[in-house]
């Protein structure tokens, strides 16, 4: 059977017109290359080489050996190149971009379905906020982000998962010393107080990188409402904490809420019937494969659903 290196030794004596130079340039001995070719001979049968004037001169074996075998060995070469970057296409690594809200109730989920069914994937995960988070996905520097936010380009393309409540939440052994709050069930947290009324209580607010600072500001924009800001936040687990400590209110997932009263802590909450969609976005023209589309694809059908 025919050996590539054996084709190989027999095309570089034709590039370099001897069996001493073609040695040189293989980093190989001289008689390794004429035990090779006699081998060759003997096996298909036929000479290759013959010798006119000390010179080694392609017979029309040799011939065709010369014109099929580069073929081969540069068939040979696609061939390593296409599995060389088809095994690291399939080893890909992904980064996804998160706030820490969603790294610590959204990533478990979405990490523990793709690892069952996509192995060979190495998830990285970079936590910062919106903003942040948005700037990177516009450079490359992170391949996928879930958010809330609206912000978008024209390289972004985005992907609507599923929707999530936002509630206002607040300490329940303070209630922020509003008469207007004191109908709020100490229970189960349900209020007949109005969202107009949110203007009076001291509210701590998402900052402006972050995605729900948009999605509130517009909802109280839609309605008149000034709202009393005292602090603004980088993220709903401050807001929770700042609430706890007795600063304000502040709206939160309702996720979040649930795993507070869950861990027990001092909270109830108000559900006005806000909503936060949950997209994926990536970008378009930055570090898109076959292979990442195929991931964007499988997470998508993960998530679908409530968050």
């Amino acid at each position: 059977m025919l050996q590539l290196r054996e084709i190989e030794y027999a095309l570089s004596i034709v590039k370099y017109g001897s069996v001493h130079k073609a040695a040189d340039a293989l980093f190989v001995s001289q008689p390794a290359i004429t035990k090779s070719i006699k081998k060759l001979e003997s096996d298909l049968g036929v000479t290759l080489f013959e010798r006119n004037n000390n010179r080694l001169v392609l017979t029309d074996a040799g011939k065709l050996l010369m014109e099929r075998g580069l073929r081969l060995i540069e068939m040979a070469d696609e061939l390593e190149t296409d599995l060389k970057k088809l095994g690291s296409a399939n080893r890909s690594t992904i980064t996804i971009g998160l706030t820490p809200y969603y790294s610590r109730y959204f990533f478990p989920k979405l990490y523990t379905q793709l690892r069952e069914t996509h192995p060979n994937y190495t998830l990285k995960l970079r936590t910062d906020n919106g903003l942040d988070l948005f700037n990177m996905l516009k450079t490359g520097d992170i391949d996928i982000w879930f958010t809330a936010s609206d912000k978008t380009d024209d390289e972004i393309e985005t992907v609507n998962i599923s929707r999530e409540n936002i509630v206002l939440i607040y300490k329940k052994t303070k209630l922020v010393n509003l008469t207007m709050l004191s109908n709020i069930s100490r229970n189960h947290g349900v209020a007949s107080v109005s969202l107009d009324e949110i203007k009076t209580i001291p509210l701590i607010m998402y900052e402006k990188a972050h995605g729900l600072h948009s999605r509130l500001m517009d909802i109280f924009e839609r309605y008149g409402i000034k709202p009393n800001i005292v602090f603004e936040a980088a993220s709903a687990e401050l807001i929770a904490e700042c609430v706890l400590n007795g600063i304000g209110v502040g709206f939160v997932p309702l996720k979040l809420v649930e795993a507070l009263i869950e861990s027990g802590g001092d909270i109830g909450y108000i559900d006005f019937g806000i909503e936060s969609p949950l997209s994926l976005k990536y970008n378009t023209m930055k570090n898109m494969t076959a292979v990442k589309k195929a991931f964007i694809e499988e997470a998508v059908a993960c998530l679908k659903g409530p968050v």
